[in-house]
């Protein structure tokens, strides 16, 4: 029985997207079949003589542009020119002479929340941290609520822009130059070689617990939330500092001031809120965001959110000299001597183990001495040398022809 050969062709599987590689040039083509999707199969034939257009532009030839890419081409540029529409209303909605205007529909309103939501999520977020952000999103969404929000925590972001700020910096070293100035008038007590912690109050005598700092640096937190001064739904803002000077007071083993070292030892609480009506634009570069705020703050959509920061200031600290507080600490005068007369003859033990005749003996030589306080002996230096005037004494002559 012989057997039957099948000569009906064989249509190939191209049920499945494949692809193939052109070996000449290592390009890739997308392959579908047209019995499975006659429409994907289209696109790809798009997409593969687009492939294939591209490569044949690259080699310098000239062919005209297929319909498909002029009409993706005008769609883009209808985007583009949709956004700058948008771009130039919000440009002209966030005039200054705009500030706290509502605006006229509640569509225009809406489009410049998209728009500043956007900007909060995106580029402040970026900025100025994730707490920041979501202070501003719930003043644009109204979700302020009645009580200031606290901020204490050392590791929030918002309490580590307060810490770090240039203004709460420039504040302390003023507080410092002040103190420096009234030791002028007066002198505290304070111990030698030593920390003496004097409240800021006593320190500065013209000092204000409640300042009006100021935040006025915008790519900051403090001055990108606070600012100045103002009032809002939660009352009067307010800066209020607590806490020491403290003072180091070194001197010499003679007793001499060297130098007067200041260091503030701070704690600062700031209340303030966001909101802008009334209020100020701020410049130019914060009007883009300003103005629109403020427009929908007095429509109602916007509300004034209230918080409350607290840390401890970085330590700052400022040297005096010894010129600068000689008229507090002077020298004090030496102790009249006692004349214990030796003479000139009589040795001395070094701080080397050696020997020196007490008339060779000069300042800065370091000798034995006693200390009666602690009972130990040491070796100190010689800041002064004494030459007593010839006195009676006494030679005594012992049996082994000794003379002491």
């Amino acid at each position: 029985m012989s057997k039957r050969t099948d000569t009906t062709e064989k249509k190939p599987n191209l049920s499945r997207r494949t692809l193939v590689q052109n070996k000449e040039d290592n390009n890739f083509f997308h392959t579908v079949s047209p019995y499975s999707n006659p429409i994907l199969y289209l696109h790809k034939t798009i997409g593969n003589q687009l492939v294939q257009r591209k490569i044949e532009l690259s080699s310098h030839q000239s062919y005209p542009v297929p319909d498909i890419v002029q009409r993706r081409r005008s769609r883009d540029d209808r985007r583009s020119e949709r956004r700058e529409r948008r771009s130039v209303r919000l440009r002209r909605s966030s005039s200054k002479s705009n500030f706290c205007v509502p605006y006229a529909t509640a569509s225009e309103a809406k489009a410049a929340r998209t728009w500043l939501a956007r900007f909060f999520n995106t580029v402040y977020r970026v900025w100025f941290g994730r707490e920041a952000r979501d202070l501003w999103l719930d003043y644009l969404y109204g979700k302020a609520g009645s009580s200031r929000r606290v901020f204490s925590s050392p590791s929030s972001e918002i309490v580590k822009g307060f810490r770090e700020s240039e203004t709460i910096e420039e504040y302390q070293k003023g507080l410092l130059n002040k103190a420096a100035s009234a030791l002028s008038n007066r002198c505290p007590t304070i111990a030698a070689n030593t920390w003496t912690y004097i409240p800021v109050s006593k320190a500065i005598p013209s000092f204000n617990p409640n300042p009006p700092i100021n935040f006025n640096r915008i790519t900051e937190i403090p001055g990108n939330i606070a600012g100045g001064i103002s009032s809002s739904n939660f009352g009067r803002d307010s800066r209020h500092v607590s806490g020491n000077i403290r003072f180091f007071r070194r001197t010499n083993q003679r007793g001499e001031t060297e130098y007067l070292k200041l260091e503030t030892d701070l704690d600062f609480v700031v209340r303030d809120a966001i909101d802008f009506c009334p209020g100020g634009a701020g410049a130019p570069i914060e009007q883009q965001i300003t103005v629109p705020l403020s427009r929908l703050e007095a429509m109602g959509w916007a509300s004034d959110l209230g918080f409350e920061v607290r840390f401890s200031a970085p330590v700052e600290s400022k040297r005096l000299g010894r010129s600068d507080i000689s008229h507090c600490w002077s020298v004090p005068p030496l102790p009249k001597p006692t004349y214990w007369c030796l003479t000139g003859d009589t040795r001395i033990l070094l701080s080397d183990f050696t020997w020196k005749e007490i008339s060779k003996i000069k300042v800065g030589d370091k000798v034995a001495a006693f200390d009666e306080a602690n009972n130990l002996l040491k070796f100190c230096e010689v800041i002064k040398v004494f030459k007593n005037p010839p006195q009676n004494y006494l030679k005594i002559e012992l049996e082994n022809d000794k003379i002491i």
